[in-house]
């Protein structure tokens, strides 16, 4: 059986083995983090468990958006369903164009969330097994490397989100930069470029700059005396950006417009959070040791870490110098080591990011050292030659003494009984078995196919009873429950004309996306326009709004209904609820099930209204805008506030003369709307819907412009007169990132099929 034949077969056991509840029916998915929530009957009592919310509140929202849009024939630009309308695309996290997410354009979500998890693994497995054997690795210890890096504790714990789908990529780039060192084809710039650009695909910025980081200092270290592979590697560079740029550019662009976020330095992890890499329990948040998962889940099994010490041994120096470092930088970077935790919380941009993840970078390369130690004992006769093997046997007994220590700490740490196999007990049982492997081969040989069968079977069983069912299994129809309240939203919150909010966590957060209506509220990076608008309407975060009714009804301004909101959520006899019922003039209670209750918002504006373009009042100074906003006494039905004068304009034949205002929506879509508007005398129509770059109208058919008004909604402006109004997401930014990406496809198929020479 060949090399690839074996490896396939073993990943593709290893990823049944993981998801094995899928032949029954089951998904992959924590359906039971809903139900602590009012909204499914649930009391809001949370265990200690993991923290993968995203999975709900996020990941899982976002492809069943995308899908159910792609589906009506459109492709989903901008997300009406949260934040009062939010980019969707721009957002990296959707990972429209990420290759795997085509599944779910044809398949049902449920089944396609199973086969990108199953794909994933798959994957990251081939892809490692791949780098560590082009790095000189045998094929069983390639293949260990494969099984340990696709299910560590930092690939388990983060399945499922876009950040786990961009680290897969980590070990294709280091493979493809070595092969085109060795042979700098036209095909391995394609493959390198393809390596680069498919986490940005994969929608996490931050890994992917952390990758990119890496790949750099990869190739930097293949550039040792080939003077040539620079340009080969800039060339693969080019076109990895121009493969990414349907996604870079609406990006850059969406970054730019969430204020000074970038500014302010993101912790990183604490040096007790390294026990994580001892410890088995991931099943609660934090877990039985204090180690945040999935933060701090980095367990890499008790054989990897003991093989890895082996590796300076290997011929591979110049390799296994990189892995060492790498590591250690990564490990002094996400536990806040001095001297280069300093550096990075110093360094523009870089200090930003939630660099505590750099886990998967010291995951990727003890992992792959531990591949070339497996390869030495395979390889003993040849490689532990005269001091060499007293050497193997002072490394295998100090790191299993360091290990042995790190894990009695643990046990000290550990306040709370895990499950047998998630105890520190367990790890030093798996530690004293995986020292008896190698010391039983370093003492003798050990013929190839026991060696190799009994190491591949230890690490699978080690890593696999690790990673089992880390999210959880679920029957499809537990996946989004139907609920009573939901029910009631379908039958009356018409998402193209009302919007719903929740206060005291009635519900998941992002839910709209699911259940068809559109929410005021939500969970996600937030623009700087809306979250100025909300502020002081609910707590005051940089990732989302999250409304509370003390504060709604303190604020004693009309944001609230300016948002569209026509019901308010909320859980039943609780505080949020004693509050907004003790206000019955403005919020009326419609609905109630014993759980949750629903107030409707009698002082709503419309989804979109007109307001005399006599009645402006122009703001320059956005301080100034939002104070007037948040005055108790401003009218936002008779008056409108702008940043600047509207542009004068000729409209020509204004059309048939109108002798009221209304204005009728005659169309809604995920990317934009349909207004009949007829007015009486020159106005804006203002659209209660958040303004983005990219946002254009055309009036009866002729383009007009689009501005802000009342610092965060979309306006219009509109002769009197009887009008067709189009309002459509339409941003530069992903028509040139779009023509730029297929350019670049069209060069990489080019570049392969006129394969040549070697350069």
């Amino acid at each position: 059986m060949t090399f690839r034949r074996t490896a396939f077969i073993i990943f593709a056991l290893l990823a049944v083995a993981n998801y094995f509840p899928l032949i029954t029916g089951l998904v992959p998915f924590p359906a039971h983090l809903l139900s602590p929530f009012p909204a499914w009957g649930g009391s809001s009592k949370w265990p200690p468990i993991p923290e993968i919310g995203d999975l709900i509140t996020s990941f899982y929202p976002f492809h069943a958006f995308a899908a159910r849009a792609v589906r009506d024939g459109s492709f989903p630009l901008w997300n009406p369903h949260i934040l009062a309308g939010a980019p969707f695309l721009a957002n990296a996290q959707s990972a429209l164009f990420y290759p795997p997410n085509f599944l779910y354009y044809v398949l049902p979500v449920s089944m396609a969330w199973a086969a990108c998890l199953l794909i994933r693994m798959f994957a990251c497995a081939l892809f490692m097994t791949l780098f560590v054997r082009s790095i000189g690795a045998t094929k069983t210890g390639a293949i260990f490397s494969g099984i340990v890096y696709s299910s560590c504790g930092f690939m388990t714990t983060w399945q499922g989100q876009a950040l786990g789908d961009a680290v897969i990529w980590l070990p294709l780039i280091c493979y493809s930069l070595v092969r085109l060192r060795a042979a700098p084809s036209r095909r391995n710039i394609v493959l390198t470029a393809v390596s680069f650009a498919m986490p940005i695909l994969a929608g996490h910025p931050e890994t992917t700059a952390h990758s990119a980081l890496v790949g750099c200092a990869f190739a930097g270290v293949l550039w040792a005396r080939d003077r040539k592979f620079p340009v080969y590697f800039a060339a693969s560079g080019v076109l990895a950006v121009g493969l990414g740029a349907v996604q870079i550019i609406p990006t850059a662009e969406w970054l730019r417009q969430l204020g000074n976020q970038f500014e302010v330095p993101w912790p990183t992890l604490e040096i007790h959070q390294a026990q994580g890499l001892f410890s088995r329990d991931i099943l609660s948040s934090p877990n039985s040791a204090g180690i945040s998962v999935p933060e701090g889940a980095a367990y890499l099994g008790m054989l990897t870490l003991l093989a890895a010490s082996l590796a300076p041994l290997h011929r591979a120096r110049r390799y296994v110098v990189f892995l060492i470092v790498v590591s250690a930088v990564a490990l002094m970077i996400a536990y806040t080591i001095p001297p280069v935790s300093w550096v990075v919380m110093h360094t523009p941009y870089l200090k930003s990011m939630k660099n505590g993840r750099f886990i998967f970078v010291a995951s990727f390369a003890i992992a792959a050292m531990a591949g070339l130690g497996i390869s030495i004992l395979q390889e003993r006769e040849t490689a532990l030659i005269g001091r060499k093997r007293k050497y193997a046997w002072a490394l295998t007994g100090v790191a299993f003494a360091v290990v042995l220590g790190a894990i009695s700490r643990l046990q000290l740490a550990t306040q709370v009984h895990a499950p047998l196999m998630r105890r520190p007990l367990f790890s030093v049982v798996l530690l004293c078995v995986a020292m008896a492997i190698l010391a039983w081969s370093l003492y003798r040989p050990i013929k190839e196919r026991v060696f190799s069968v009994l190491v591949l079977s230890f690490v699978i069983l080690d890593m696999v009873t690790f990673s089992y069912g880390f999210t959880g299994f679920s029957l499809r129809r537990s996946i989004y429950a139907a609920a009573p309240v939901f029910d009631f939203l379908d039958k009356n919150a018409d998402a193209s004309r009302y919007r719903v909010v929740q206060v005291g966590n009635a519900y998941s957060a992002n839910v709209a996306m699911m259940y068809g209506f559109a929410s005021a509220d939500g969970y996600e990076v937030c623009l700087e326009r809306p979250r100025l608008f909300a502020s002081g309407l609910g707590q005051e975060r940089q990732d989302g709004i999250f409304l509370l009714a003390d504060s709604i009804i303190g604020a004693a301004d009309r944001r609230l209904d300016m948002l569209n909101v026509k019901y308010v959520v909320a859980p039943a006899g609780g505080p949020e609820f004693q509050t907004l019922a003790a206000h019955p003039d403005r919020f009326r209670t419609v609905f109630g099930d014993g759980h949750v209750s629903v107030f409707e918002n009698t002082r709503m504006l419309p989804r979109a209204f007109l307001v005399h373009a006599s009645e402006a009042e122009i703001i320059t100074a956005p301080d100034a805008e939002l104070n007037r906003l948040r005055d108790p006494s401003f009218d936002p039905e008779r008056t409108v506030l702008l940043s600047e004068p509207l542009p004068k304009r000729d409209y020509g034949d204004s059309g048939l003369p109108s002798t009221r205002d209304d204005v009728v929506i005659e169309e809604a879509g995920a990317n934009g709307y349909r207004f009949r508007v007829q007015t009486s005398a020159e106005s804006l129509l203002v659209v209660s819907q958040i303004y983005y770059p990219g946002w254009s109208a055309t009036l009866s058919g002729e383009r007009v412009p689009v501005v802000a008004a009342n610092f965060a909604m979309t306006g219009i402006p509109v002769p009197a007169g009887v009008h067709e109004v189009r309002l459509v997401f339409d941003p530069a930014s992903f028509k040139i990132g779009l023509a730029i990406t297929i350019l670049a496809i069209l060069m990489a198929g080019a570049l392969t099929a006129v394969a040549g020479p070697q350069l």
